[in-house]
């Protein structure tokens, strides 16, 4: 008996001491500045700030959470001219799994809430929607400090769907603190962010 949990402790060794070398954390809290690009026949441009955060659980699965607000720019409806101020709330789970020791598999779900409110000539404009997001892709640790990522993010909001192409990178100033920034590109609009994040182990 012995010697058989010695034989399973031998195999099971190098599989642990990979995931323990695992460069990817999924335990972490970040705050970014946001940014939006809308095309001019859509009212989508601004900036604002998000918290998010991840929790690492049973090896391979995560869950997330975010919360942003962000202040369009002023524009002009018939003769009011004005803004929306949009708070916007995810939750949400995942799975990542690892390819190689370079490369995970992300995919996860969650439920979106969205509220605008008018502000300045659109005062008492206001609208709420919920729905839900789907996003799934690649990350790549390019050196032990640098991160990138690639994932495909799907939104069905009250029946609006919308697909954007996302870009993201890491670079770790230490194994707990890092710089993030990203972009994401749809038909319609491009938006962008950086800000911080903190690794928790």
């Amino acid at each position: 008996m012995r010697h058989a949990l010695l034989l399973c402790a031998l195999i099971a060794a190098p599989f642990l001491a990979r995931a323990d070398d695992s460069p990817f954390r999924y335990t972490y809290a970040d705050l970014r500045y946001i940014s939006a690009n809308a095309d001019s026949s859509h009212i989508g441009n601004g900036q604002g700030q998000q918290l998010s955060g991840s929790y690492g659980f049973l090896s391979n699965f995560f869950g997330l959470a975010s919360v942003s607000r962000f202040t369009g720019d002023d524009s002009t409806q018939g003769t009011a001219t004005g803004h929306f101020e949009t708070i916007s709330a995810t939750a949400g789970a995942g799975a990542h799994y690892n390819i190689a020791p370079t490369l995970d598999a992300v995919g996860s779900a969650s439920y979106l809430y969205t509220d605008a409110r008018g502000k300045r000539g659109f005062a008492g404009r206001s609208l709420s929607k919920s729905g839900y997001q789907v996003e799934a892709g690649l990350r790549f640790a390019l050196l032990d400090n640098l991160q990138v990522s690639g994932l495909y993010d799907y939104v069905d909001k009250c029946g609006f769907c919308s697909s954007s192409f996302n870009v993201e990178g890491e670079y770790k100033f230490t194994p707990h603190f890092s710089a993030v920034a990203k972009a994401g590109f749809s038909d319609n609009e491009k938006d962008y962010g950086f800000g911080a994040r903190y690794n928790f182990f």
